[in-house]
């Protein structure tokens, strides 16, 4: 049992609470709201696991701009 939730665990409960309020905002005012935040993280991550990419492997990702 772990004694602390990850990042992700915290942005999936407030996500299932409140999809619509903001998360985050990027450097043209554009708002991401914690279900968007939810969604893309999980499309990410489905991408990987169907890569063979998995909890107990190791990578290095390498993205131009965020």
């Amino acid at each position: 049992m772990r004694d602390a939730d990850s990042v992700w665990d915290l942005i999936g409960k407030r996500a299932r609470q409140t999809p619509h309020a903001p998360c985050a905002i990027d450097e043209n005012g554009i708002i991401l709201s914690f279900g968007q935040l939810l969604d893309e993280g999980e499309a990410v991550a489905a991408g990987l696991v169907e890569r063979g990419i998995g909890p107990t492997t190791h990578e290095l990702l390498a993205l131009d701009e965020l």
